[in-house]
């Protein structure tokens, strides 16, 4: 099997895992600068892939290069198939300062005040780093910056327990490389994470906290700080549930359903 990936970045080397990458020009979504969107369909780009000639294309991105993808698979009489990520006008609101900071600053003064020993890293980038880093300084708190592979993993093993109070996530991808990092997880009930985090974690249940609730988050969350055991036992319960979001057994549970 032959894939080819058209992505948003320019200057993309020139495969990845035996697939061609093929980069198109993008530009910053004006209300959520990290997310770079392009249509991809430059001469360039429709022209590799009407060289390529697909048996299948898909579509797989929540901005606007699903339109370009499906004007190339009508021009080219290809089959499509897209993946479904979010109502983008919904969801791109929420990604503002004033929105996220306020709750997440409180569970963390709270778990300072109780909990002095705790520390708190903040994996990866956004766009109000600069914000945050302002609002913590002083603090027992580290900024990594963008990871990526060991780097990445390490850092999620480092960790005690992973506190995800974000209410927009689809499917919550970091939620999983929490859950695989043997993890035991506190995140806010709502988006695609319910779905991810089992009822029943080896008896351990309800570690889901009312979107907004700061003292139904800090009744999981500092219990989970204050006893390794219960970490331990909930982390494994995490790494086990978490086998089931693997490529091979995703990829046979969409065959089996079709």
């Amino acid at each position: 099997m032959q894939v080819m990936v058209v992505t948003t970045h320019e200057g993309v080397p020139e495969e990845f895992y035996g697939a061609k990458l093929i980069g198109s020009r993008s530009f910053p979504c004006p209300l959520y600068r990290k997310v770079p969107l392009s249509l991809a369909l430059s001469p360039r780009i429709i022209s590799e892939v009407a060289q390529f000639n697909p048996d299948i294309i898909h579509a797989s991105s929540p901005g606007i290069m699903v339109f370009g993808a499906l004007i190339i698979a009508k021009l080219l009489s290809v089959p499509i198939v897209m993946s479904y990520h979010t109502h983008v006008p919904v969801y791109i609101p929420r990604y503002t300062f004033s929105w996220l900071v306020p709750p997440m600053w409180m569970v963390i003064s709270m778990v300072m005040d109780r909990l002095p020993d705790a520390r708190i890293a903040f994996i990866r980038d956004g766009p109000y780093r600069e914000e945050l880093e302002k609002m913590f300084h002083g603090m027992p708190a580290v900024f990594t910056g963008m990871l990526l592979g060991e780097e990445l993993s390490q850092a999620y093993a480092s960790g005690d327990v992973f506190l995800m109070p974000s209410e927009s996530e689809t499917l919550g991808l970091v939620v999983l490389e929490a859950m695989s990092s043997g993890l035991p997880v506190v995140a806010a009930r709502a988006g695609g994470v319910p779905d991810i985090i089992p009822d029943d974690q080896q008896g351990k249940i309800e570690y889901l906290f009312n979107p907004g609730d700061l003292d139904d988050c800090m009744s999981k969350l500092v219990p989970l700080l204050r006893d390794a055991e219960l970490r331990g036992t909930m982390g494994k319960a995490a790494r086990i549930d978490m086998e089931k979001y693997d490529w091979k057994a995703a990829t046979r549970t969409i065959r089996n359903e079709q």
